[in-house]
């Protein structure tokens, strides 16, 4: 069997500068895709992801998601991009066992 003329590119092997383009471009759902495929690519997909999706973070006072607050606090990568943290104070009327009463 003859030898490809155009060589194999895989995912990992890609600069870490066109994974940041790559990651800005998708939706949250297909980041978490793009993670799954190995560790060198989820490594690679961290800053660009941190700078997306945690610039500006909103909570409610709610138990589950302060839980996420301090989760997010305590991730060195995540923390990094943080710049705005805002909080609901609204009831919505939640019944949801996981948010409390």
């Amino acid at each position: 069997m003859a030898a490809s003329p155009h060589p194999q590119v895989r995912l990992d092997d890609l600069p870490m500068e066109l994974i940041d383009k790559i990651v800005i471009s998708l939706e949250t759902q297909s980041i978490c895709a793009l993670h799954a495929i190995s560790r060198s690519v989820k490594a690679k997909c961290l800053y660009a992801y941190s700078a997306k999706c945690f610039g500006v973070l909103k909570f409610c006072l709610y138990p589950f998601s302060l839980q996420a607050l301090t989760d997010i606090s305590n991730h060195p990568d995540f923390t990094k991009h943080v710049h705005t943290v805002a909080f609901n104070t609204d009831d919505f009327g939640l019944i949801d066992q996981l948010h409390g009463e």
